[in-house]
């Protein structure tokens, strides 16, 4: 006979925030969480989630999303020349959009703005222009060693 695991509020908002970081992709979800795809899916669609754990789901989105927030802020801002020669312009950049597409998720802005849009945009070309002028910098060091 099967053994029917109970799962805590506290686990149930977890599960709904990491799906809406997933985009709503329950199976990424389920496996990333070791929770049957079945249990993921019927929180999704209200089964066994009460008022409180919606609340906390919300809660722990708007945290999560803060901090990409802040990843995004030390990436962009921490980037130093001996940093860009672990990283490609490419890897960096992905990182960036990883974590503002995230926030969005979390924040439910899967469809941003154009003021935000903007201020992505604005951030990933000002990192590229960073990364590629520490590179150049970087490449002429080494031409005159």
């Amino acid at each position: 006979m099967a053994e029917y695991r109970q799962y805590t509020e506290d686990e149930k908002a977890t599960a709904l925030t990491l799906l809406k970081a997933n985009d709503g992709n329950v199976q990424m979800t389920a496996l990333a969480l070791g929770i049957p795809w079945s249990t993921v899916a019927g929180w999704r669609d209200g089964r066994g989630v009460n008022e409180a754990v919606t609340k906390v789901g919300d809660e722990k989105a708007l945290a999560l999303a803060d901090k990409l927030d802040s990843l995004v802020e030390i990436l962009t801002d921490g980037i130093t020349p001996d940093k860009v020669g672990d990283a490609t312009v490419s890897q960096i950049s992905t990182a960036v959009g990883t974590f503002i597409d995230k926030a969005r998720l979390l924040r439910e802005q899967a469809s941003p703005d154009a003021e935000r849009l903007a201020e992505s945009d604005e951030r990933l070309a000002l990192l590229r222009a960073r990364i590629a002028a520490m590179q150049a910098g970087a490449t002429a060091d080494t031409a005159a060693e």
